[in-house]
């Protein structure tokens, strides 16, 4: 806190390994992000891979960052350097709980990587079965909307 009373800049990072932000992702302390977060920090600042603070909280794996995250503003659509989504590099990494969060706010499933969709990034059987679950509903949805929509 001192150093941001005397001015410091809260997006800082050094050598392209990240804000305090996403370090505070990866050290889990919720309280702390918020802390930076109603301080100015950017969600949308990149690493040297150019991963943003959301994608590191897909990688480590916990819902309630991601979703403060996203609650401030985070962008679920941001692509690293190799054009991962945070809700591929979730899926990569098998984190089934970011994967339903992401999806329910609204990530696009369909997304490509190199040509690629996002269930070839699948390595654990349970994010496959979130991704077929979520897309299932989403289908059921636009099935309906369609249906209200060829009523009227």
């Amino acid at each position: 806190m001192r150093l941001l009373r005397e001015g410091a800049d809260i997006n800082w990072q050094g050598d392209g390994h990240g804000t305090a932000l996403i370090w505070v992702v990866w050290n889990r302390e919720l309280s702390m992000l918020k802390l930076l977060l109603d301080n100015g920090a950017d969600t949308e600042v990149k690493d040297g891979s150019g991963r943003t603070a959301l994608s590191h909280a897909a990688v480590s794996g916990r819902p309630d960052v991601a979703a403060c995250l996203l609650d401030r503003g985070a962008d679920l659509e941001a692509m690293d350097n190799t054009g991962k989504t945070p809700l591929v590099t979730a899926v990569k990494s098998g984190k089934v709980d970011v994967v339903r969060l992401f999806l329910r706010r609204g990530a696009n499933i369909d997304a490509r990587v190199k040509g690629r969709g996002v269930k070839d990034f699948v390595q654990h059987e349970a994010c496959r079965s979130v991704l077929d679950e979520e897309a299932e509903c989403l289908q059921r949805w636009h099935r309906r909307r369609t249906l209200v929509l060829w009523r009227q």
